[in-house]
């Protein structure tokens, strides 16, 4: 179809092609059969009448998408990049200019009084490839230390063969700010805390360079009922930012402090019996069918000298496919120990040990 003949092509289709059902039925009350006859009328009489959905499908009878482009402000351009011709064969030319575009990044934030969250370290090479990798910044790499970073991904990059020879010599240099943000400054410790601290960075940005930012993780606070679901494992810098943030709430059903001691990766199976030998329920009120006596763990009972709750815990109720209806029970147990029980279905499981 040539260009701009679009209208002409839809105009015999009848108005049900626009795939609005109600739109189109009013349309055939109305006397407008076809495409072409739509289109044809007035685009502010149509979306008075027919309000948005009517004008979007009015553009697309036209011709036209069914929004008007709008183009957005592309904001501040803050990379920097250093291209090379003749191609570079060698890295060491790049960890050189690497030192001085990284200068010039923080010079470009510092004028507008910005720091960013990351810092990519693009590669492009003669053979059209380009290679990239974030590095967690937070406006506290000195330039130093971000040239420094630069140099280890670069030779971690040839070590681990991330270059072939049909990729061919190296092109440019880029460092490209992300995640923005106002740069408010940064409080440093008086008595030499951040040294200690300072070494644990660059340690972490040498295993990162070879493993890849998430190739190193620790764990970190997360939202969440059960004790294993309050704690996420992240890439190790995207931990470091919510060390002193509290986890959106509320959480109805969440056990208060304090948490337990040891949390398995996955709940452990086990059975509550009562003095009668009959497993325990819990029925839809919350209500214990008879109070536990014992606990049957890998192959050993152990005898139930106190328990609390049931505390329950109802999950996503608004869709039937991912709904989930828990109890939780603590229960301290012969030997001074204490757990954490939740049945589920009918199936008790110990979340949690209290030692």
């Amino acid at each position: 179809m040539p260009a701009g003949r679009t209208p002409e092509f839809l105009a015999p289709y009848p108005v049900s092609t626009l795939g609005e059902p109600e739109l189109a039925e009013l349309l055939h009350r109305l006397g407008v059969e076809t495409v072409g006859a739509f289109a044809e009328l007035a685009a502010d009489l149509v979306a008075n009448r027919f309000g948005p959905t009517g004008s979007a499908a009015h553009r697309q009878a036209r011709g036209l998408d069914p929004r008007p482009l709008a183009p957005k402000d592309q904001g501040l351009d803050l990379a920097v990049e250093q291209l090379f011709d003749p191609p570079e064969e060698l890295t060491e030319p790049l960890v050189f200019v690497g030192r001085t575009l990284a200068e010039r990044l923080h010079t470009r934030l510092a004028e507008v009084g910005l720091a960013c969250q990351r810092v990519a370290v693009e590669v492009s090479c003669a053979g059209g490839r380009t290679v990239a990798r974030l590095w967690q910044h937070e406006g506290r790499l000195t330039a130093a230390a971000l040239a420094e970073r630069i140099r280890w991904q670069l030779n971690a990059w040839q070590s681990t063969g991330a270059f072939t020879e049909a990729d061919g010599a190296f092109t440019a240099l880029r460092l490209v700010p992300d995640g923005l943000f106002p740069d408010r400054g940064r409080q440093l410790a008086l008595w030499g805390e951040a040294v200690a601290e300072d070494r644990v960075e660059r340690a972490v940005a040498r295993v990162q360079s070879l493993l890849g930012y998430a190739g190193l993780r620790r764990g970190a606070p997360e939202g969440g009922r059960a004790p294993g679901e309050q704690q996420a494992r992240l890439p190790w810098d995207e931990a470091a930012l919510r060390e002193d943030r509290t986890p959106d709430g509320p959480w109805p059903g969440r056990l208060t402090d304090p948490s337990p001691s040891v949390v398995p990766p996955d709940p452990v199976p086990v059975l509550v019996l009562d003095r009668d030998g009959q497993p325990v329920g819990v029925d839809g009120r919350a209500e214990v069918s008879a109070p536990p006596d014992r606990v049957e763990l890998h192959g050993r009972t152990l005898q139930v000298l106190g328990w609390t709750g049931p505390w329950p815990a109802v999950e996503r109720w608004w869709d039937p496919r991912t709904a989930r209806r828990r109890a939780r029970f603590q229960v301290a147990v012969e030997g001074g120990r204490a757990l954490l029980l939740t049945v589920e279905g009918g199936r008790w499981y110990v979340e949690g040990a209290y030692d």
